[in-house]
């Protein structure tokens, strides 16, 4: 049974819910965010989400665990998050597969399953949707970024620069890997 630690991570400024399990011989970690607790009924349902990212989730399974018909839990959460169920997931787990990439020397691929995607690819087009780039290219320009500060620092030519990822340049679209 895989352990749950909470943490708060310097620069990101939210909780993170850390996982560990073992898979294969191997210690996986999956990071995930948490959410604060909100007023109203979906409190409970976003933790339990939170927690849950790394399996399969659908509109009628989170449904039934609110004890709600498909459309109520559609209308609810719509009214209380601005968005549906499973863009809320989607968002989640790219932040969880983000805070890897940028945290862990997983592949691709074991960061995919740990943070809920069912494929690589489907984390890759999860990703390129929301961000604009690759999760391959993402950990490049998150670490060629912060290489860059490191050095800078170390020159004595570094200003401000900081090591995360709002700091990354970014494109129209998302993460720009200049």
């Amino acid at each position: 049974m895989p352990g749950v630690e909470r943490e708060r991570r310097a620069g990101h400024g939210q909780d993170l819910l850390i996982h560990k399990s073992v898979d294969s011989s191997e210690q996986q970690a999956r990071i995930a965010p948490v959410p604060r607790q909100t007023e109203g009924s979906l409190a409970s349902l976003l933790n339990w989400l939170t927690e849950n990212l790394h399996e399969p989730l659908d509109l009628q399974r989170i449904a039934d665990r609110a004890h709600l018909s498909t459309r109520t839990l559609a209308r609810h959460f719509r009214a209380q998050m601005g968005t549906t169920p499973i863009e809320w997931i989607l968002r989640q787990r790219v932040e969880s597969a983000q805070s890897l990439l940028e945290h862990t020397n997983l592949t691709v691929l074991q960061v995919a399953r740990s943070a809920g995607f069912s494929t690589a690819e489907t984390m890759r087009r999860a990703f390129n949707r929301r961000l604009g780039i690759s999760p391959r290219d993402y950990r490049i320009a998150i670490r060629d970024h912060c290489w860059a500060a490191c050095t800078q620092r170390r020159t004595g030519t570094w200003s401000s620069a900081i090591c995360t990822r709002s700091a990354i340049p970014r494109s129209k679209n998302g993460y720009s890997v200049h």
